[in-house]
C-alpha cells in the first residue's frame, strides 16, 4: 500500500493540482488502478516513470525550441505546457531539464556560447511578459528576489518568479549581484514578507555565502521576514533563520503556507 499514491500524492509530485492528475488518467497517458469506493490510486514507479519521460522529452524538445525560434513563439510554448502540465511550478521543473540539457549540449561542443547565452535571454524574456501577465490581488503578500553578492545568473529566478506569482505573491525583482545589507536594510523597514536569494553553482564562496546568510538570517528573524535560500551554491544548511531550497516545488509550497498563517 506504501507503493500506491492518491490523487493528490501525485500532484504534489508533479506540482500540479489534482485535477491534471486526473485528467492524465482519463487519457490512459499516466494508469491507475481505483479502490472498491472508486479512488483512483497509482503505482510510485509508473508516476516516477511517468513525470520522467515527460520531463525529459519536453526538456530535450525545448532547448531546440530555444535555438530555433524567437521569443514570441518561445512564450506561447511556454502557455502551451502551463495548460498541459497543470501549473507553472511543473513548467519549471521541466525548464530546469532543458537548462540541464543546454549545458550538456555546451559541454559537449553542440552548441556555442552564443547561442546559449541567445536561448537564455529568448527564455527569461517570455518568462518575464508571462509573469507580468499574471493577476495579482489586491494585499498579495510580497517576496524580494535577488541574487547572492558577485551573483550574475538570474535565469533560475525567472523560473521562480513565474511559479510564485501563481501562488498568488507579488514579487519584487532585485536581480543580479545583490548585496545582502541591503536586503537586510529593507527586511528590517518591513518591505516584504519574504526575500528569497539565489546563488548559483558558478559561486563557489562558502565563506562569503555563510556571511550573507547570517546577514539575512539576523535581519529577517527579527523582523518576522521568511528567508529563502536558493540555487546549487554552497548555502548553509540549514541556516539560522529560513529554510534552504533546491528545487523550486517545495519553495512555492512553503511560501503557499505562509500566505495561509498571514490570512488565517
Amino acid at each position: 500500500m506504501d507503493d500506491l499514491l492518491s490523487t493528490v500524492d501525485v500532484g504534489k509530485l508533479a506540482g500540479v493540482g489534482p485535477t491534471a492528475v486526473k485528467r492524465w488518467a482519463d487519457q490512459g497517458i499516466l494508469p491507475c488502478v481505483k479502490t472498491a469506493g472508486g479512488h483512483r490510486r497509482f503505482e510510485r514507479r509508473e508516476v516516477q516513470k511517468f513525470l520522467d519521460a515527460t520531463r525529459g522529452s519536453s526538456a530535450e524538445a525545448f532547448v531546440d525550441l530555444l535555438l530555433q525560434t524567437d521569443g514570441l513563439g518561445v512564450e506561447a510554448r511556454l502557455l502551451t505546457e502551463r495548460s498541459r502540465l497543470g501549473s507553472w511550478v511543473a513548467v519549471t521543473e521541466m525548464l530546469g531539464g532543458a537548462l540541464a540539457t543546454m549545458g550538456e549540449r555546451w559541454r559537449a561542443g553542440k552548441v556555442s556560447i552564443y547561442q546559449e547565452h541567445l536561448a537564455s535571454e529568448r527564455l527569461a524574456r517570455a518568462l518575464a511578459r508571462i509573469t507580468g501577465a499574471l493577476p495579482l490581488q489586491p494585499g498579495a503578500p510580497r517576496c524580494i528576489l535577488a541574487c547572492a553578492e558577485g551573483d550574475r545568473h538570474a535565469l533560475g529566478l525567472s523560473l521562480v518568479e513565474v511559479a510564485l506569482r501563481e501562488a498568488g505573491w507579488e514579487t519584487l525583482w532585485v536581480g543580479q549581484d545583490t548585496p545582502a545589507v541591503e536586503l537586510a536594510a529593507v527586511a528590517r523597514q518591513g518591505g516584504a514578507e519574504m526575500i528569497a536569494v539565489s546563488a548559483s553553482a558558478a559561486t563557489v564562496d562558502e565563506v562569503g555565502l555563510r556571511r550573507q546568510a547570517e546577514v539575512l538570517a539576523e535581519a529577517c528573524a527579527a523582523s518576522g521576514v521568511a528567508l529563502g535560500l536558493g540555487g546549487s551554491g554552497p548555502w548553509p544548511d540549514p541556516p539560522a533563520h529560513g529554510h534552504r531550497f533546491r528545487a523550486i516545488a517545495p519553495f512555492v509550497a512553503r511560501a503557499r503556507e505562509i500566505a495561509d498563517e498571514r490570512l488565517g
